[in-house]
């Protein structure tokens, strides 16, 4: 899948949070099947102020660890 790749990039070249937020609701359904899709989601939520959103969003998912991102929810 090439929407977290684009979305790094485009976080690297510092893209306004609500246009990458928006990138990724336009694919909503990619970002659902992916744990690291739906993270970025949640936390362009809360860039945007947007807690109650995010926080609905994180506690309706069980997120399950992969290699060296086990610690990013909790963050």
């Amino acid at each position: 899948m090439i929407y977290i790749e684009l979305d790094q990039l485009c976080k690297k070249l510092n893209h306004y949070p609500a246009d990458r937020l928006a990138r990724l609701e336009k694919y909503g359904t990619a970002t659902e099947q992916r744990d690291d899709l739906y993270l970025e989601r949640i936390t362009l939520y809360n860039r945007l102020s947007h807690y109650q959103t995010a926080r609905m969003l994180l506690s309706a998912r069980q997120f399950h660890p992969w290699e060296e991102g086990e610690g990013k929810v909790v963050g």
